[in-house]
């Protein structure tokens, strides 16, 4: 059986695996959005599953326009998950790969502005925002508030963010100087310099051990992580590189936002309101 086959197949399998949960924790969720008793982890729990129904409309429907519909819906989640304990911590920026890719600016700017209750690791302070300027390497944050700040446009932000964590940590990880090198790649409009970071990360020891914890991402079975942000990324200010690698699939770099994303719950819809006991009763808000 072809690699692309046994992908395919695990898809396939997390796909439905997820739809008999979805089911389940959609109830769950409305309980506790009734009860006004939301649980973060839910709204997360839910996401992963349009993350993998993004992926089977990719790889098994080839229907590139329902990955981003469903990128959207997984994205919209995590947004929500962020005003309730036990939700997204924003701890880094990985999880941007999904709104990014969905081209909806909708959510892109939701994610660009996003802050969260909830700590690093749930219990570890400072707050997120305080966590901006106070880089470490145990709280790698600051990562995610710049790229936030490259998603605004605000380069300045990004170049706050950047020297203090030059002034504060001695040695930056190599996944940081990665990032880093990128943000500045594309604000100088360097094509080269971010394909050459794009190559290096590209390298199999390099692309294995960088994916190896991307589990619900098929751990780089797929794509290539920190490869397909940056390409986007790159796409996204207008430099439209090209990576002759299969694991950055190309077909998902132009920017084509779709007419219309559909919020799939009602509550993600921020004109919802919960219906009163006799809204429920006779049918009426």
């Amino acid at each position: 059986m072809s690699l692309a086959s046994e992908i395919e197949k695990k898809i396939d399998r997390l796909n439905s695996l997820y739809i008999n949960e979805e089911i389940e924790l959609s109830i769950r969720l409305r309980e506790t959005i009734g009860k006004n008793q939301h649980d973060g982890y839910i709204y997360t729990l839910i996401s992963i599953g349009y993350e993998i129904k993004g992926f089977k409309s990719w790889l098994i429907d080839n229907n590139v326009d329902q990955l981003k519909q469903w990128f959207y819906v997984a994205s919209l989640l995590r947004v929500e998950s962020c005003n309730y304990s036990r939700g997204y911590s924003l701890s880094t920026p990985d999880e941007f790969i999904f709104p990014i890719l969905s081209d909806s600016e909708e959510i892109i700017k939701k994610f660009g502005n996003l802050d969260t209750v909830n700590l690093l690791w749930g219990d570890y302070g400072p707050s997120y925002q305080e966590a901006k300027f106070k880089p470490s390497k145990d709280d790698p944050r600051y990562r995610t508030h710049a790229l936030q700040a490259v998603l605004r446009h605000d380069w300045e932000d990004y170049q706050r963010i950047k020297d203090t964590a030059n002034q504060k940590i001695n040695k930056l990880r190599e996944v940081v100087e990665f990032e880093f090198g990128v943000y500045d790649a594309i604000y100088h409009k360097d094509k080269d310099k971010i394909i050459d970071i794009i190559q290096t990360l590209l390298k199999p020891r390099v692309h294995k051990a960088y994916n190896k914890d991307f589990g619900e991402e098929l751990s780089g079975e797929i794509w290539s992580h920190h490869p397909v942000m940056f390409t986007k990324l790159a796409w996204m200010n207008g430099l439209e590189i090209e990576i002759d690698n299969s694991l950055v699939p190309m077909e998902l770099m132009p920017i084509k936002p779709l007419e219309h994303y559909d919020y799939h719950y009602d509550f993600l819809d921020p004109n919802w309101k919960p219906q009163s006991f006799l809204g429920r009763l006779f049918g009426r808000k």
